[in-house]
């Protein structure tokens, strides 16, 4: 939340979703190289977490970009694009079955890049929010943390 007030967003959305492609990359390719398993599942781990952690940063987008009386359609639009997974999961399976698992995981980090790609164009309609935003919050975190240490 705090990054996103500071670079933007979008910015924080592509940020968080080319790191997680260049994980699932990095991951690919230390399972490609036979690297220790805990390295491979960290890899993982670390990637979910990155493109997972966008899903409210993108919906507040859309929310605050749609008229009012329009985001129930829009909100239902979306709950119908998180249920796509069963049908990319049917497709990814054909796929693993035809090509091997290595070529899905390649081609799962393309789609993941192309699919960030539209982001970079919402760069100059969703503004990054004033700092004036940022103050409250960050004179609210400072006094928690100056309440904290005079209670001990």
């Amino acid at each position: 939340l705090l990054l996103s007030r500071r670079i933007g967003r979008c910015q924080a959305t592509v940020l968080f979703k080319l790191i997680g492609a260049f994980c699932f990359l990095l991951m690919i390719l230390s399972y490609n190289s036979h690297c220790h398993k805990a390295l491979v599942c960290s890899l993982f781990i670390i990637r979910t977490s990155f493109m997972n952690s966008t899903q409210s940063l993108t919906k507040s987008v859309l929310m605050d970009n749609v008229p009012s009386n329009e985001r129930g359609r829009w909100s239902a639009l979306e709950a119908v694009n998180k249920m796509s997974w069963s049908g990319s999961a049917a497709i990814g399976g054909w796929l693993i079955g035809e090509e091997g698992i290595m070529f899905n995981f390649y081609i799962t980090v393309a789609i993941q890049v192309m699919a960030t790609i539209p982001l970079l164009f919402l760069f100059r309609v969703v503004p990054v929010e004033s700092n004036s935003v940022d103050t409250p919050l960050d004179e609210t975190l400072l006094s928690k943390k100056s309440n904290c240490k005079e209670t001990r």
